[in-house]
């Protein structure tokens, strides 16, 4: 039964291709973006258990699809970190797709996710991490300026609560780790209130790309 289901997803996935979250780009900084890559499905992980807490199998099955796209994309990229780990993170997330659709029961599945999300325990706390915080900041931005034009074009609640969730993240990091410009620092805060104002209120996407690109400018 998994079996066709996987050969199900991959139909969804290559169909989703041209209509869902692209691909970050790894030409550089690949343990940045090998950090912001895993931040981005534990941040999916996150919005899926929570929709799962409340018997929302429709938002749980959206955000788990959106994650399940993305991890795809960035598998190969995944695989030169650690090969072994990310074909088995790969299976138990088509696992935790397939039983969503069932409806297997929420606490079962917010068990799965527990279990993935310890998977990534070492890369998502910042702090073990050894790399240029402001990049990792940079390329979650990314992605969520992708999230969002997805959110206004396609009305979607899932990939405009991830936007937000990646905005705040990255307001985080970088809150964590702010720059030896003390001047820069108080631009990006202001910068960081007025894109999340900016998404609160449901703005343009191109209001929205502006301000992150800003952002984006002043992290690196």
């Amino acid at each position: 039964m998994k079996s066709k289901f996987y050969l199900y997803l991959v139909y969804v996935v290559l169909a989703l291709s041209n209509t869902s979250i692209i691909p970050i780009v790894y030409a550089e900084n690949e343990d940045e973006n090998y950090a912001s890559t895993v931040i981005i499905i534990d941040i999916g992980l996150d919005l899926t258990k929570q929709a799962l807490l409340t018997n929302n199998y429709d938002s749980a099955e959206k955000y788990s699809a959106l994650i399940n796209n993305f991890y795809g994309k960035n598998i190969q990229f995944l695989r030169t970190f650690n090969s072994e780990l990310s074909d088995e993170v790969h299976i138990r997330l088509l696992d935790l797709h397939s039983d969503i659709l069932a409806k297997v029961e929420s606490s079962d599945l917010i068990d799965q996710i527990d279990q993935l999300q310890k998977s990534f325990t070492h890369v998502t706390s910042i702090g073990n991490s050894n790399g240029n915080s402001n990049v990792i900041a940079f390329s979650i931005l990314s992605e969520a300026d992708v999230q969002y034009q997805f959110a206004i074009q396609d009305n979607s609640i899932e990939s405009y609560f991830l936007t937000l969730s990646l905005i705040e993240q990255s307001k985080v990091i970088f809150e964590q780790n702010p720059t030896s410009d003390e001047r820069l620092n108080q631009e990006l805060h202001s910068f960081f209130d007025d894109l999340i104002k900016s998404v609160s209120n449901k703005n343009d996407f191109v209001v929205v790309g502006n301000l992150i690109t800003a952002i984006q400018r002043d992290l690196v």
